[in-house]
């Protein structure tokens, strides 16, 4: 049949539920519901038999359903209607109350009460029926219903999962039962089409769904009204008192009910604002931090970040983790705000994040999952399912031969890669691949997606967009290039949800690819205004061919699972139809396990065994070059390297010879050089910075794209044959007006937009002094040159430049203590101590003062220096440890000079008190003009002692944490800066540095209260959400639930 979709966005669910319907031999044309014009247009103009609305928001003018039959799909069970159905069952909707007031009135009463647990139905279902006056109440054609087990759903995830497969499976049950009423009514079996809107459907189709036959069990339903972002809020429901607390997993309920639209709009953090991406913290707390939410036991605390998200104290019994925030939609603003990582959203409402205290590092610190308290030095990727994590690594081995695999998972949000994301992908990647015995790697991405590709909404919402584009296509090329060349395993990507653009290239680029059948790809980037990078002009042209795969990339359509496997983008598809998540994976294991496992002879034996990449795959017959009873794995690495020597043998002839990663460079380079042009350039940036906004804005379309909308693309006239195709699909997309392409220069963000930066003037230098930076560690020997990069690497022809006014490039701990002092010596006029002065003799009987405790350094025979913290003030030495003492005696006493605004004049002379401590006397030595240098061997001189310093501290076990218990891991103060475990890169925020990760040590809280003054009033009297998609779920008016946050100064 000719069939007409009708929806608000041609979604997942309409993605999906027209490839399935084409694969049964239908043809499928979509028109955008942009007004009833244009929809009454589109019935004239494809004259369909058949119109189906999978995602609609408005009502259907009457002059289609008069003359039209008209499947509307609900996703809700039969009795159910309403724009919130999915929302109202999420929040705890059981149907005991019509009532929609008084219903809601009943859960935020179960909400409210101790240790409340999350409640939520046993079935729910998706329904189609027919269109009439009514909203949702006409004759029923279909209704699936699936089981709600214990997982904790949000709404996105529900929708894209078993929404999405029952609404599928009753959108066909519903397509068959039409066409056979139309046959029988008609009595005609030739002239049956179209098919009237007057065809009656039978009343069993009402209590009878279609898997299993029975009816609804998920209880009564009602018809319930449109639920409102504000109505979810739980603050409004926390006591005066605080001592009673609410149940996190009811917060948490209420929360993920409205993600990832429209969010729950609460005043918690003090002024109205939308959360999503939530998640409970159940692994004990940080000393620290937990005392200080006990001391505070104030809602609306922030109490650590992490990635991007927030730890908030919710007034609960737990507090929770907020990965992503955004702003209401005031009357003042144009368009709604980008949906923005928690830190990055509230460092763009300066005042609040002041208020927060979220820039001062000592009350809010950055605490790392793979790193920091909790987290376990052996396997620091290890899931932690009681706490926040994006990236963990699962390690298993194959039950035959023992082959050892990683199974990498990356849970992003919205399955979008930002920059800081694909760094803690990379660095997992990184660590895998160092695990001794490592045979496989397996890519899972999330549940929900596997990737989207870069991340739009943080980009949009950067201060300079195209530079964190920049960085951010480079970022995840770096991930795609860490698996691309040979590494001695095989890689695998499983994707169990939706794919699109570079995420589906990152896939691809693996030896073998595993897909869900439920999955929708969309391997394209043009229609973004982008011609793309993760080196899909390598993994896409060895697969399809280079013809085919410019045809798919140009057409920009959807495509399923079972369609990507017969072009080459998808090597084996899992059958995966009223699986859960957990049941995807184990099957996932198992066909890994079948790869590694399996002997060359048993190839033919399974269609898994016979798939793979091109590259996997023999260029001769498997006998004339390894035994039959060779594995099946290391037979595909041999061939992988075959086949590349062979592809790049021809670029090689010709040149000098270079290495399998060199000739990978120069994929990158090629699509780099577009993606320059697509970010920078004057004129053809404007296609992608125009499509972005309308994207992360949800701003409505003009029109519907005729690569979608069929009976629009074709000419009026049926003798022409002449296309009306979209601006994508046309190669004047890629000029450039006339501007040459060298006008196009990269450049990268100054920082990481996700990550708090700390001014150096508000950081102590106490702080500083027990920090160690990355230029030290590389000085020990802890890190290796590659990876304490300044800038990220570019291949690009376009040279990337700093942004402008980048402060000096940060120095090591010891570069930078030598260099103050160095200066400090030149302004005091100090003379240099030379090379031979006594330096034992600079203390007072072998004692050194160094703050409120001595350190102690004391040499063991045969073993490094350690460090042992002793209880008084004084500490005695030898002549024989002098010379070390006295450098450890230099280091110290500089930790507690004051800053050069308050040093003396250099002309002055120095004179002490009555008070203060004698100083030895130096040896006299010829004053320093103005105009010399410091004595470079000095400098050395100072460099080397420090360094060794910070060796002996580095090496030495700290003793001085109270809150240290045997078994946690080490409590020395963390450098501020990234470490390399965690992937980042210097290359960003080079003058600034980064919230210190949280360490466990002895300071002293005191808190008091005080009024903070009213955040200010961006989201006041939130506009209608006219020009948004999605506007039903944007009439809110947030400013009328403020508050006034009591802001907590903490002193340590």
């Amino acid at each position: 049949m000719k069939i007409l979709f009708i929806c608000t966005a041609f979604n997942s669910l309409a993605q999906r539920t027209a490839l399935v319907l084409r694969s049964h031999g239908h043809s499928v044309t979509i028109e955008y519901a942009l007004s009833p014009a244009l929809m009454i247009s589109a019935a004239t103009l494809s004259s369909p038999d058949l119109i189906i609305c999978p995602f609609l928001t408005k009502r259907v003018p009457p002059e289609i359903y008069h003359n039209y039959l008209t499947l509307i799909v609900h996703p809700g069970p039969p009795g159910d209607a309403g724009p919130s159905a999915i929302d109202w069952c999420l929040i705890g909707d059981l149907g005991e109350v019509s009532d929609p007031d008084a219903q809601l009135a009943f859960i935020d009463a179960k909400h409210s009460t101790k240790r409340a647990s999350a409640t939520m139905r046993s079935h729910w279902g998706v329904t189609v029926l027919q269109a009439i006056e009514a909203f949702d109440a006409g004759p029923i054609w279909a209704f699936d219903q699936f089981e709600l087990t214990g997982e904790g759903w949000s709404k996105s995830d529900l929708y894209r999962g078993p929404v999405t497969r029952a609404a599928v499976s009753a959108v066909l049950a519903a397509v068959q039962r039409v066409e056979l009423a139309a046959k029988q009514e008609s009595g005609d079996q030739v002239s049956w089409l179209p098919i009237k809107p007057t065809v009656a459907a039978p009343a069993r189709y009402r209590t009878e769904c279609v898997s299993r036959g029975v009816p609804f069990l998920g209880g009564r339903t009602h018809d319930r009204p449109l639920l409102r972002a504000g109505q979810r809020d739980f603050f409004p429901l926390l006591p005066s008192p605080a001592k009673v607390k609410l149940s996190a997993d009811a917060i948490l309920q209420r929360i993920r009910s409205a993600d990832s639209q429209p969010g729950m709009l609460s005043t918690v953090l003090g002024t109205p604002l939308f959360l999503y991406n939530a998640h409970i913290q159940r692994d004990p707390l940080p000393p620290t931090i937990a005392s200080r939410q006990e001391s505070l036991n104030t809602s609306g605390t922030i109490l650590a970040t992490r990635q991007g998200a927030i730890l908030v104290d919710v007034g609960a019994d737990l507090p929770l983790w907020i990965g992503h925030l955004r702003r209401p939609k005031a009357k003042s603003d144009k368009y709604l705000h980008p949906k923005l990582p928690a830190t990055m959203a509230l460092l763009s409402l300066p005042d609040l994040a002041s208020s927060l205290s979220l820039l001062d590092p000592l009350k809010v610190p950055e605490w790392s999952p793979t790193t920091g308290f909790g987290s376990d030095p052996n396997n620091p990727y290890a899931r932690r399912p009681g706490t926040y994590q994006q990236v963990w690594i699962d390690i298993s081995t194959s039950p035959r031969t023992y082959s050892r695999i990683a199974y990498i998972h990356a849970e992003f949000y919205n399955g979008a890669f930002s920059t800081l994301q694909c760094t803690l992908l990379l660095s997992a990647t990184n660590h895998a691949l160092s695990l001794p015995g490592l045979k496989a790697i397996v890519l899972l991405g999330g549940s929900g997606y596997f990737s989207n590709g870069i991340a739009l909404n943080v980009i949009e919402g950067s201060p300079d967009p195209s530079a964190e584009a920049w960085a951010n296509i480079n970022a995840i090329d770096d991930c795609v290039q860490a698996l691309l060349a040979p590494k001695g395993v095989v890689t695998f990507a499983a994707i169990r949800g939706n794919a699109a653009a570079g995420g589906l290239a990152m896939a691809t680029a693996s030896d073998f690819v595993i897909s869900t059948e439920s999955a929708v790809l969309n391997p394209h980037y043009r229609g973004l205004g982008l011609y793309g990078s993760e080196w899909h002009t390598y993994s896409w042209y060895q697969r399809c061919g280079e013809s085919v795969a410019k045809k798919f990339a140009r057409q920009m359509l959807p495509m399923s699972a079972t369609e990507a496997q017969q072009l080459g983008l998808v090597d084996y598809v899992l059958h995966n139809d009223r699986m859960d998540a957990q049941a995807v994976l184990e099957e996932i294991k198992g066909l890994v396990n079948e790869v590694m496992d399996a002997n060359v002879s048993q190839v033919s034996s399974s269609a898994v065994l016979a798939a793979g990449a091109p590259w996997t795959r023999c260029l001769r017959p498997a006998s004339a070059h390894g035994s039959q009873s060779t594995l099946l794995s290391e037979q595909i690495l041999q061939n992988k390297t075959r086949y590349l020597a062979d592809l790049f043998a021809e670029s090689s002839s010709n040149t000098e010879p270079m290495s399998l990663e060199d000739h990978f460079l120069q994929y990158r380079k090629a699509e780099l050089d577009q993606m320059t042009l697509d970010f920078f350039h004057p004129h053809r940036n404007q296609r992608f910075a125009s499509r972005c906004t309308g994207f992360v804005r949800k701003l409505v379309p003009t029109c519907t794209p005729t690569r979608f909308a069929l009976h629009r693309r074709y000419s009026s006239d049926p003798t022409s044959e002449a296309e009306e195709l979209d601006e994508e699909e046309k190669d004047e997309f890629d000029g450039l007006a006339g501007i040459p392409a060298s006008a196009a220069v990269a450049r990268l963000p100054d920082h990481h937009p996700e990550l708090i930066r700390v001014p150096k003037e508000q950081a102590s230098r106490q702080e500083q002094s027990f920090s160690v930076g990355q230029d030290t560690l590389a000085s020990t020997g802890q890190i290796t040159p590659e990876q304490e990069g300044s800038q990220r690497s570019s291949t690009s022809t376009a040279p990337t430049t700093p942004a402008e006014g980048s402060p000096k490039e940060v120095l090591s701990l010891g570069d930078e203590e030598a260099h103050r002092m160095d200066i400090e010596t030149i302004l005091l006029q100090v003379p240099s101590p030379s090379s031979n002065t006594d330096l034992a003799s600079r203390t007072s009987q072998g004692t050194i003062n160094c703050g409120p405790a001595a350190i102690s350094f004391a040499a063991a025979a045969g073993t490094e220096d350690k460090v042992r913290v002793v209880a008084t003030r004084t500490c005695r030495t030898t002549p024989e440890e002098g010379v070390k003492k006295g450098r450890l005696e230099r280091f110290f006493a500089s930790l507690s000079r004051k800053s050069r605004s308050n040093l003396l004049d250099p002309t002055a002379t120095p004179s002490s008190t009555a008070a203060s401590k004698p100083v030895p006397v130096l040896s006299p030595s010829p004053p320093i003009l103005k105009e010399n240098k410091v004595a470079p061997t000095f400098k050395a001189r100072r460099r080397s002692s420090i360094s060794e310093v910070l060796s002996v501290l580095q090496n030495s076990p700290s003793r001085t944490t109270p809150q240290a218990t045997e078994g946690s891991p080490k409590s020395e103060r963390r450098s501020l800066r990234p470490t390399p475990s965690e992937g980042f890169s210097l290359s960003y925020d080079r003058g600034m540095r980064m919230t210190p990760r949280i360490v466990e040590e002895n300071l002293v809280l005191s808190e008091e209260l005080a009024g903070a003054p009213t955040p200010p009033k961006e989201g006041e009297k939130g506009e209608e959400g006219e020009g948004c998609l999605w506007s039903c779920y944007y009439a809110e008016n947030g400013g009328e639930k403020r508050r006034v946050l009591r802001a907590t100064s903490d002193t340590a």
